[in-house]
């Protein structure tokens, strides 16, 4: 496939994906941005009209304190298989939906509040910055003003 712009396969959509990169590199771009491709790749959607972006699934999640194992599962009969046949018995453990939903939210919210902490120890930090630059100008105006016959002349 040797395309230089992806464009969204959904009626009506006139989303683009084009980056300047070698058309080999454009199609593994275009996936780490959230496009998704038909078997053959001769559709494309955007992220917002993805086939597996349909609805919010619900998903139960099944994992292992010891071995750090996690796994989402979309039934709950799968899930409880899966808990059922790990070998860390005693250490597994399974989430609902409910469950997993509640946990995602605290996360977003985590992450919202991380974002906000970071711009504002970035925008401290260029301010200080700002400040100390502004201090070396005004302390190389005053030293070139009183010190100006150790200009050197030019005949």
């Amino acid at each position: 496939m040797l395309l230089d712009t992806f464009q969204c396969a959904a009626e009506g959509c006139r989303n683009e994906f084009t980056k300047d990169v070698d058309s080999w590199h454009l199609h593994l771009f275009a996936r780490d941005a959230g496009w998704t491709f038909s078997h053959d790749e001769e559709f494309s959607w955007c992220p917002e009209h993805s086939p597996e972006s349909g609805g919010v699934r619900d998903k139960w999640v099944v994992g292992c304190w010891t071995c750090d194992f996690e796994e989402d599962f979309d039934s709950e009969e799968d899930a409880k298989n899966e808990w059922s046949m790990h070998e860390c018995e005693a250490d597994t453990w399974i989430r609902d939906p409910e469950k997993v939903r509640d946990m995602e939210a605290r996360q977003a919210a985590r992450r919202s509040v991380q974002t906000a902490r970071v711009n504002a120890t970035l925008s401290e930090a260029a301010a200080k910055q700002e400040q100390l630059e502004g201090y070396a100008a005004n302390w190389l105006r005053i030293r070139n003003f009183f010190l100006f016959w150790k200009k050197a002349r030019i005949t």
